[in-house]
């Protein structure tokens, strides 16, 4: 009987050391924290007439809601901006048909042509985040490139916890064995 110990020991690690990786894969961007403010990213261009429309509604919309931070990003003469934008555009998987663009909590907007269509639907989206807390846009982006890297590094650190696994399992089969042959000697 006690020969068997050992054994359910090393089962009942196992078990646990394997929640724990399958938690940490949860915990790597699922539940990222909501925001009390409500973060606009903006990608504008010099020269477009439909951006200058919206440069003028954005100082409106943030004085009638305090608790929105508007980020203007311009993609004509900043190439970090433009690939800061297309990654963006990746993430929330977006196509580009030009700018201006929106990203306001999980969603994407492009285009302006007036306050009184464009402005209300981006409004109506600024107070449903006001409402219930919408996550920073920068966050499905980082959300974004991490699973990019995992898949591309095969998961790294989850690498090694697989050949940890592994090498448990072999510990555990090699003490199997030894401990029924120890038995079988016995009797």
């Amino acid at each position: 009987m006690k020969n068997k110990m050992p054994v359910k020991f090393t089962m009942v690690f196992l078990i646990l050391a394997s929640l724990l990786f399958i938690n940490n894969e949860r915990a790597l961007g699922q539940n990222q924290p909501l925001n009390k403010e409500t973060i606009i990213y903006f990608f504008w261009q010099d020269g477009c007439p439909y951006c200058a429309k919206t440069k003028e509604f954005l100082p409106k919309l943030e004085s009638k809601y305090p608790n929105i931070k508007i980020k203007a990003f311009e993609i004509s003469s900043n190439n970090d901006n433009l690939k800061a934008m297309q990654t963006m555009e990746a993430a929330y998987g977006a196509t580009s048909r030009g700018v201006p663009e929106f990203f306001i909590g999980d969603k994407y907007y492009q285009g302006f042509e007036s306050e009184e269509t464009d402005g209300l639907a981006i409004e109506q989206m600024v107070k449903n985040c006001l409402a219930k807390s919408c996550p920073d846009p920068s966050d499905k982006t980082i959300d974004y490139v991490n699973r990019l890297n995992r898949q591309s590094k095969f998961a790294g650190p989850y690498l090694a916890g697989l050949i940890i696994l592994i090498a448990l399992i072999i510990v555990i089969g090699v003490t199997s064995a030894i401990l029924k042959n120890k038995g079988q000697r016995e009797q």
